[in-house]
């Protein structure tokens, strides 16, 4: 059994700090960064991707070594040296009640970062918890396929009609059963969207 819990979780106002910047450090930092900008990054040199961040003002950047207590009062630490024992020295440090990554031994830290797929507000993530990156992957590109781009437009579709669909006066399983009804494929056409929702206007 896995104790570790899919969740998600609110980085706003939220203080991240990633020690290290290469190219691993760039993947995490791609990731978070979608979430919050409130990012500092600890390390002599950056990688390329971090630098175009960093240069943009997205994030921050302290160009030095870490010090013991760099992470004194950080709520996501993400750790991602080139250097193991150094990685597993720095996660022992960490807060207990601070989320930490270490990229180099995941049993160090207590927060893992899942194959995530982004269509507009539909998030679908995958992990086989380290058993089989080649299978998370191959998972992940069927998903990607299933679920194309299109989905993000209808669920931007979806959840206007919830929206109005809540101020209607239909009974509570007219609603339901109305909402259900979306899940159809022809309210994947533009024509079939703007209908129910000129439907739905004139309900509310």
């Amino acid at each position: 059994m896995t104790s570790h819990m899919p969740i998600m979780v609110d980085l706003h106002n939220k203080d991240v700090v990633v020690i290290g910047g290469g190219k691993v450090a760039a993947r995490r930092i791609n990731v978070v960064v979608r979430y919050t900008h409130n990012i500092t990054v600890i390390t002599p040199e950056v990688h390329e991707d971090i630098r175009a961040l960093i240069e943009q003002g997205t994030i921050h950047w302290q160009a030095r070594r870490y010090r013991s207590n760099d992470i004194q009062n950080a709520d996501f630490i993400i750790i991602a040296t080139d250097n193991s024992e150094l990685n597993d020295s720095i996660s022992r440090e960490a807060s207990s009640s601070a989320l930490v990554n270490v990229a180099s031994n995941a049993e160090a830290g207590n927060a893992t970062f899942p194959s995530i797929i982004h269509r507009g507000k539909l998030t679908l993530s995958v992990s086989t918890n380290g058993a089989s990156p080649q299978l998370t992957k191959q998972i992940k590109k069927e998903l990607e396929t299933k679920y194309d781009e299109s989905y993000e437009s209808y669920i931007d579709f979806l959840n206007q009609c919830r929206i109005k669909v809540k101020h209607t006066s239909l009974s509570a399983s007219e609603k339901q059963s109305l909402l259900k009804s979306l899940l159809s494929e022809e309210y994947f056409s533009q024509m079939q969207q703007q209908e129910m929702l000129h439907y739905l206007d004139r309900l509310t």
